[in-house]
């Protein structure tokens, strides 16, 4: 049944204590080794060499991101281009320093709060799952420690995506329909990828049993109405690029820049070979887990819902040409750590070594990106 008492039980307040501690469990181990490697590892061409620790963390797509809050959008028809960054994350940015602070700490802070929110609803949807409070703990620990985390922490927009896509789901998952449509049409105005979450939450809603309990009866009602939000983020942004620019689709004419485009997945997973032996493992190993853990879903027969989401998920990041980036685009696909989680809780040792390898991996990769190696 819907749990109906978010915020009203002892469940929010579990939540609320395991995310904490898993959330300075995982940031302090990664951030304290990041730091230490900044004295002992040999500089990459990346590296900000700005004279500060805090620096560092702004590479790659951060800078992009505080482009964007500071100077606003510009198009260019070659090369690279801020339109390929969808709006809502430095959209607060910038709002939140119209305060007097700093936008760099804005935007760190920022990533860190809407991870921590990530993990408590991702404890919350769990155990509203499997009414077990050990799997959700487990999920949420999963989540903490997943080599692509490390990008919640940075003026990236993988927190953000993460709570979002979770409450929504939270939401509709639970019959509240308004808000799951407003989050949605939040996740649409964050990233490309965010216009999936609609499939998912259509789907909860006209099959509130599955498919074996047939359609919602009835189907069609005022309730429907709201679903008009599902891609309003999308919706606002192409509005605002027709009008500033006179092409509501050049966020995707700008993918270009990065070389991105339409092919097939085995013409995606052919690039790789460009790549030395490191990146071939990560971003081919990134790619299957996802795909691993979608015929896990199917095994412990989760709701469609989880499974399309992620099938659907796996196909759009398979599906640009370049599995550059797939580490932590793989690691917002929060039903893949209900799947291990539930998994995990019948074999103990499994979640271990899982959790073991997250770690060391996301500490592998806090080290290459604070000392300027390549790892977007």
């Amino acid at each position: 049944m819907p749990d109906q008492n978010l915020g009203h039980d002892g469940g929010l307040k579990r939540a609320i204590i395991a995310a904490a501690g898993l959330f300075v469990l995982s940031r302090g181990l990664m951030t304290l080794i990041a730091w230490l490697s900044t004295s002992v590892i040999a500089k990459e061409r990346f590296f900000a060499n700005s004279g500060t620790f805090f620096g560092n963390l702004f590479g790659f797509d951060a800078n992009w991101y505080m482009h964007i809050v500071r100077e606003g959008y510009s198009w260019q028809a070659r090369g690279e281009s801020s339109l390929a960054f969808f709006p809502l994350y430095p959209l607060l940015v910038r709002m939140l320093s119209a305060t007097g602070l700093p936008d760099a700490v804005v935007a760190v802070a920022l990533s860190n709060l809407f991870f921590l929110g990530a993990l408590i609803m991702l404890y919350r949807l769990t155990e509203h799952e499997t009414g077990d409070e050990k799997t959700a703990l487990y999920a949420a620990a999963l989540l903490a420690f997943y080599p692509g985390s490390m990008y919640c922490s940075i003026a990236y927009t993988e927190a953000m995506f993460l709570f979002l896509s979770i409450t929504a789901f939270y939401c509709a998952r639970t019959g509240r329909w308004l808000a799951a449509a407003a989050l949605c049409g939040a996740l649409s105005a964050t990233r490309s990828s965010g216009v999936l979450m609609a499939l998912p939450v259509l789907y909860e809603y006209a099959l509130p049993n599955g498919l074996r309990g047939g359609l919602r009866s009835p189907l069609f009602s005022r309730t429907v109405a709201v679903f008009a939000l599902l891609p309003s983020g999308l919706a606002a942004y192409m509005a605002f690029l027709w009008y500033r620019f006179g092409d509501p689709l050049l966020f995707m004419k700008a993918q270009g820049g990065w070389g991105r485009r339409l092919s097939w997945v085995w013409e995606t997973f052919a690039t790789v070979g460009q790549h030395e032996m490191f990146y071939r493992f990560l971003f081919i190993g990134s790619a299957c887990f996802l795909l691993l853990a979608c015929i896990m879903m199917c095994v412990l027969r989760m709701r469609g819902s989880y499974i399309l989401y992620s099938v659907v998920s796996w196909l759009f990041f398979v599906s640009f040409f370049y599995l550059e980036g797939i580490m932590r685009f793989v690691g917002v696909v929060f039903p893949m750590y209900i799947a291990l989680a539930i998994v995990s809780r019948r074999r103990p040792m499994l979640y271990t070594a899982l959790l073991a390898a997250f770690a060391m991996l996301m500490a592998v990769s806090a080290v290459m990106f604070a000392n300027g190696y390549w790892l977007t």
